[in-house]
């Protein structure tokens, strides 16, 4: 299966298995990037050591108007009673670091934060430029993804 097939986006978990981005004409995202965390105890209170993501960026360069569209209703949905009703959203992506070689897929939840659509000058609202969809108090759910169970 090609790489880019295997992002997905859900508004519950169990819709990851048909979340697929391909079947729902959005492409793969230009950018993935996590922005981490990390919290240590001193060893007078048991030394324990957290990591995680405090946030995760989802970064298209272009959409068209039909590829937006589909996110918008992604995320509205995530957002109304029909999905979770907290904005909550599931999706597969990878993940670049150093526990395993080249990309690790995970599947990730988080409280997504509706992209600012702004069409591009010039362009009859045909096109919108740099699509950024922010996941917030991200959580790994599987890692790796069950896309390969």
């Amino acid at each position: 299966m090609a790489k880019s097939c295997l992002y997905r986006i859900a508004e519950t978990e169990g819709g990851l298995d048909t979340g697929y981005f391909v079947a729902m004409g959005l492409p793969p995202p230009n950018l993935v990037t996590f922005e981490p965390y990390s919290t240590r105890r001193p060893a007078s209170q048991g030394g324990e050591s957290r990591q995680g993501y405090l946030s995760c960026s989802v970064l298209w360069n272009r959409l068209d108007s039909i590829q937006a569209n589909a996110l918008y209703e992604i995320i509205a949905t995530a957002e109304s009673t029909f999905g979770e009703g907290n904005a909550t959203m599931w999706m597969t992506i990878p993940r670049a670091d150093a526990s395993a070689p080249g990309l690790n897929w995970i599947d990730v939840s988080g409280i997504v934060l509706m992209p600012n659509f702004e069409t591009e000058p010039g362009a009859n609202g045909l096109t919108y430029p740099n699509v950024v969809l922010a996941l917030n108090d991200v959580t790994v759910q599987n890692e790796p993804s069950n896309i390969f169970d």
